[in-house]
């Protein structure tokens, strides 16, 4: 451009020839016409509309920054239609699809692994609710052991004085070899150690002859193996003890009419009793009333009782408490005038079932 040249100088929108001749200062061009030059630049550059690549980038770059705003697990929406002709803003529109792919699944993974961790908390609650369950019935086993406990300790106190006793009455009574003579053993046998032998003493026959057993044997090897086997077969024992001294105790007192229950809770001097917590004299109602839950609880016994050979046994005795196998012991007294003066043991095994299945 010519600034002495009057034609050209009129093509310049911002400076006359006179402005554009003192622009300069030697060499350095002055700031004013620096500032001015700028300014009008930059109007220009803000008045301009963007060329349709530009354009198409801005909208990428726009929806790039929604997404992040949104987070991983919210869905992009479906991207515009990039312009024709832009290869570039189509490459960066196929990179996108890609990215939104990979949050998409990231968040359906992450939805499963919730569900998953869901179902899991749901599983452990209801095992707790069943150990709970557990908890509370191995506290009342415990209570009752506890009681039982301290029953025993009582009578072996009552026992001890009772000894002592005899033999100072024995001194006094100038049987001094008798007063120091010690007590023959008792010649009794302790309970049994397994179902095994459990079973061996009752078919034997010697030991419990007031008592009649119609009990199958798979039911009480049921009961084996485990690591209350024990226990159970000294419960067992002791209630079949318990209900032969009942059955010689109705023998020895015709027309007493003592029921099992009254026995137990006040036991006659010389005969053996369990604790009447574990005794259950009858059903519920529910029980009786269902059929299928009724008839598992009919059991054999012989002609003599029942023509048919068959009767209902309600009355049993728990041999445990604790939630799983709970073992029950099923019973039927024939007792009195004009009976066979037994009780007939139908059932020994795990606890049967107590609700309807279909």
């Amino acid at each position: 451009m010519d600034p002495t040249d009057e034609a050209d100088a009129q093509r310049h929108p911002r400076m006359s020839p006179g402005t554009l001749d003192t622009a300069r200062d030697g060499e350095r061009v002055r700031n004013w016409v620096g500032a001015a030059l700028s300014r009008r630049v930059r109007d220009n550059a803000l008045g301009l509309r963007l060329p349709e690549a530009l354009r198409a980038i801005d909208a990428l770059l726009a929806e790039e920054t929604e997404d992040l705003r949104r987070g991983p697990h919210t869905r992009a929406p479906v991207p515009p239609r990039a312009p024709s002709g832009s290869g570039n803003v189509i490459a960066h529109q196929s990179e996108h699809d890609s990215v939104s792919s990979v949050e998409l699944a990231a968040a359906q993974a992450q939805e499963q692994q919730v569900r998953r961790l869901r179902e899991e908390v749901r599983r452990l609650n209801a095992r707790i609710g069943e150990l709970s369950e557990e908890h509370q019935a191995v506290l009342a086993e415990t209570a009752d052991l506890a009681d039982e406990l301290a029953l025993t300790r009582e009578e072996r106190r009552v026992a001890r004085f009772e000894v002592r006793w005899l033999r100072d009455q024995a001194r006094e009574a100038g049987l001094f070899r008798l007063a120091a003579a010690p007590a023959p053993s008792d010649p009794e046998q302790g309970p049994p150690s397994s179902v095994a032998e459990l079973l061996e003493r009752i078919t034997d026959g010697s030991a419990l002859p007031h008592l009649f057993f119609t009990i199958e044997d798979q039911t009480v090897y049921e009961l084996s193996d485990s690591r209350k086997e024990g226990l159970w077969v000294t419960r067992a024992w002791e209630a079949l003890l318990a209900l032969n001294d009942y059955a010689r105790y109705q023998f020895d007192n015709p027309g007493s009419g003592l029921g099992f229950h009254s026995y137990l809770r006040e036991p006659p001097d010389g005969y053996r009793v369990i604790p009447v917590k574990r005794l259950a004299s009858q059903e519920s109602d529910y029980v009786r009333n269902r059929g299928k839950l009724n008839e598992k609880r009919v059991f054999r016994v012989p002609a003599e009782v029942e023509p048919d050979g068959r009767v209902p046994m309600y009355a049993h005795i728990k041999l445990d408490i604790e939630y799983g196998i709970c073992p029950r012991l099923y019973f039927f007294p024939h007792l009195g005038p004009d009976t066979t003066n037994r009780v007939y043991v139908g059932y020994l095994g795990r606890h049967l079932p107590v609700q309807q299945s279909n």
